[in-house]
């Protein structure tokens, strides 16, 4: 269940999903009531098909390993934790490699190359081989770039 809060402070209408220290906040970015934000969040739930369920996430905004370790029980068809770092204690990881060097991955979603339109994770992780449930699906390119430390 989601539960929206209203703040005048805020530039847009954001929810709460679960409760306690690990609800998780939803920032409805592109609307301008909660009125809007709620019908928009109940006309896509109908839409989710549970069978079909893919997983994309990072392990930033004070994630640990708790909170992997209770994802790896979600059931879907595949998750990818997308890391800044090597992490074989987190099942499903990646490693992004452009994001060596920052303590999460957390903006690998948002950080784009403006000169050729990719995301740092588009450049190394090859999502048709990722939805195809390949076992490899970093790119070719990428896997040469990097040496293990």
């Amino acid at each position: 269940m989601v539960f929206f809060q209203n703040d005048s402070n805020t530039r847009c209408p954001y929810a709460y999903l679960g409760d306690g220290d690990k609800r998780i906040t939803i920032q409805f970015t592109h609307y301008h009531n909660e009125e809007e934000a709620r019908n928009k969040w109940n006309e896509r739930k109908e839409r989710i098909h549970w069978d079909n369920l893919y997983i994309m996430t990072n392990d930033g905004n004070k994630a640990d390993l708790s909170d992997f370790n209770l994802l790896e029980r979600v059931p879907c068809k595949r998750k990818v934790i997308f890391t800044s770092r090597r992490r074989p204690e987190i099942a499903d990881s990646f490693e992004l490699y452009a994001m060596n060097g920052q303590e999460t991955a957390v903006f690998m979603m948002i950080d784009r190359n403006y000169w050729i339109g990719y995301r740092p994770w588009e450049e190394e992780f090859d999502f048709t081989a990722w939805l195809n449930d390949e076992k490899d699906f970093r790119y070719d390119s990428c896997r040469k770039k990097k040496t293990w430390k």
